[in-house]
C-alpha cells in the first residue's frame, strides 16, 4: 500500500514541478505527468471509474471553441466532475501523444491579457487536475520532487538500519548458539575423559575395552571438529559396546543426555 501511495505522490509532485514555472521543456513536463499516471494502478483505477467512456471529443470541442469572427479561442470548462476529469485526461494524453501541438494549442486557447498562455494552462488544467487526484487519495497537494527524494532517502536509511539490526540480532543469536554448542560438546569431552579414566581400571572384557577406548577417542575428536553427524553415530556405537561394562553405564547415560539436549535446543 505504501508503494502505491508513493506513486500517487509522484504524480502530485510532477504536477507541482510543472506548476512551479521552472520548466525548460513543456513537452517533457507533460510526459512526466502522463508517465506518473500510467505508472500508478490506483490512479488508473480511479480514472476508469470516474471518466466517461464516450463523448470525449464532444467534451473537448465544447470546452475549447474559436470565435468565427475574431478567431480568438475561448475556454469553457465543464462543471460536472466526470466531464471535467475526462477533459483533463484527454488534454494530457493528446499533448503527450503529440495529437495536439503544444505551442499552437496554448496560443489558440490560453492567450489572455493576464499572464502567459502557459500560466493560464497551468491554472485551468494542471492545478485543478492535480487537486482532484490529491483530494481523492488524501495526498499532500504541496508535495515536491525534492520532498519525495528526501522521503525515499529516509525510507532507504530506515531499511538499511533495519537490515543492520537484523544482521546484528542474527549474529548474536548465531554466536549464542555456537557458544552453547561449544559448551555442550565440552561436556561431552569431559565425560569422555572420565570414561577413559574409568576404563583403565576395567580388567574384564579387554577386547570390548579396546573398542570402547577407540570410540571415545574418536568422539573427542568429532567434538573438537563440531562434527555432529559423527558425534551422533559414535554415541550409538558407544551405547552398543558399553552394555557389558556396568561401571561405565552412568557416564554413558550422561553422554546420551548431553547429546539429546543439544538436538532439543536446536543448536545444530
Amino acid at each position: 500500500m505504501e508503494k502505491n501511495v508513493r506513486k500517487v505522490e509522484k504524480f502530485v509532485a510532477n504536477c507541482n514541478d510543472m506548476l512551479s514555472g521552472r520548466f525548460l521543456d513543456f513537452n517533457k513536463k507533460i510526459e512526466n505527468i502522463a508517465n506518473s499516471i500510467n505508472d500508478s494502478d490506483d490512479i488508473l483505477s480511479y480514472l476508469a471509474t470516474k471518466m466517461l467512456d464516450k463523448d470525449r471529443e464532444e467534451i473537448f470541442s465544447h470546452a475549447f471553441t474559436v470565435d468565427n469572427k475574431t478567431k480568438n479561442g475561448k475556454i469553457s470548462l465543464p462543471s460536472e466532475e466526470k466531464e471535467k476529469l475526462t477533459l483533463f485526461v484527454t488534454v494530457i494524453n493528446d499533448l503527450y501523444s503529440h495529437k495536439l501541438n503544444a505551442n499552437k494549442f496554448l496560443e489558440t486557447y490560453f492567450r489572455s491579457g493576464q499572464g502567459s498562455p502557459t500560466q493560464l494552462f497551468l491554472e485551468k488544467i494542471i492545478e485543478p487536475f492535480k487537486n482532484m487526484i490529491a483530494d481523492y487519495f488524501k495526498v499532500d497537494k504541496s508535495l515536491t520532487l525534492a520532498d519525495l527524494s528526501k522521503k525515499e532517502e529516509e525510507i532507504l536509511e530506515e531499511e538499511i538500519v533495519a537490515d543492520e539490526e537484523d544482521d546484528e540480532v542474527n549474529f548474536e543469536r548465531e554466536f549464542e548458539e555456537e557458544d552453547t554448542l561449544a559448551l555442550s560438546l565440552g561436556n561431552v569431552v569431559r565425560v569422555c575423559d572420565e570414561l577413559e579414566a574409568k576404563l583403565k581400571f576395567e580388567k574384564k572384557h579387554e577386547s570390548i575395552v579396546e573398542d570402547f577406548s577407540f570410540m571415545i577417542s574418536a568422539l573427542r575428536h568429532a567434538c573438537e571438529k563440531k562434527d555432529m553427524q559423527s558425534v551422533n553415530g559414535l554415541i550409538l556405537g558407544i551405547n552398543y559396546v558399553s552394555q557389558k561394562i556396568k561401571s561405565a553405564k552412568y557416564l554413558v547415560n550422561e553422554l546420551n543426555e548431553i547429546v539429546y539436549n543439544i538436538y532439543q535446543s536446536e543448536n545444530i
